[in-house]
């Protein structure tokens, strides 16, 4: 069973799925979402850039909201949608691994930094599993030359959550987020133990 959350009702729930309408800025409200679940898929919150106090109530302090509410109700585990623009500022030439220094390049970036942080936080010190997704471009189709290399199909996108959902043991796990495209500029190794196996490509 399912449940998902939104600032806005869901029109389409099917019967194995239940809609609760809250604003992840909202602490008692988003804490209790977690109750009697088993995992939670964190993609909430602002999804671009977008000005400091709307990052800062929806990334945030929302994804703190999700992590304390998990840990109050003994959630396992939590998969989180971090972005490619917690290291935006490596050279592509760079080939980093999850273990290469965060370099946001925006604020939505640094937002990401901090719940990945929060994450390590959560695991360390609770015992609460994390798998933090660095997703670099997730849409329907490559649209231009930079999704050549950082293109994430919707198929595989489903595939690398259900894999972080159902590894045995993930502790603190980052991953990057892209289908098994030619050019890849960053190295994935360090999360090879989800055994995401990507199927489509640029």
């Amino acid at each position: 069973r399912l449940r998902l959350s939104d600032r806005e009702p869901i029109k389409d729930l099917k019967p194995n799925e239940e809609g609760v309408i809250c604003d992840l800025a909202d602490e008692t409200a988003t804490m209790a979402l977690a109750e009697g679940v088993d995992a939670i898929v964190h993609f909430g919150g602002a999804p671009l850039e977008r000005p400091w106090q709307e990052v800062l109530d929806s990334n945030i302090r929302g994804s703190y909201h999700i992590y304390e509410g998990a840990r109050k109700h003994g959630v396992k585990r939590i998969v989180y949608a971090s972005s490619v623009h917690a290291i935006g500022y490596h050279r592509l030439e760079d080939q980093i691994d999850a273990l290469a220094p965060q370099r946001p390049d925006s604020l939505y970036g640094l937002s990401k930094c901090f719940v990945e942080d929060l994450a390590r936080l959560y695991w360390d010190k609770f015992g609460l599993e994390s798998v933090c997704l660095r997703i670099f471009s997730s849409f329907p189709e490559p649209a231009d030359r930079r999704m050549l290399w950082s293109w994430l199909s919707f198929d595989d996108c489903v595939r690398l959550v259900t894999a972080s959902l159902t590894a045995p043991r993930v502790g603190f796990t980052v991953s990057f987020g892209m289908s098994d495209n030619t050019l890849k500029p960053v190295d994935n190794r360090l999360a090879g133990h989800i055994g995401f196996h990507p199927q489509d490509s640029s």
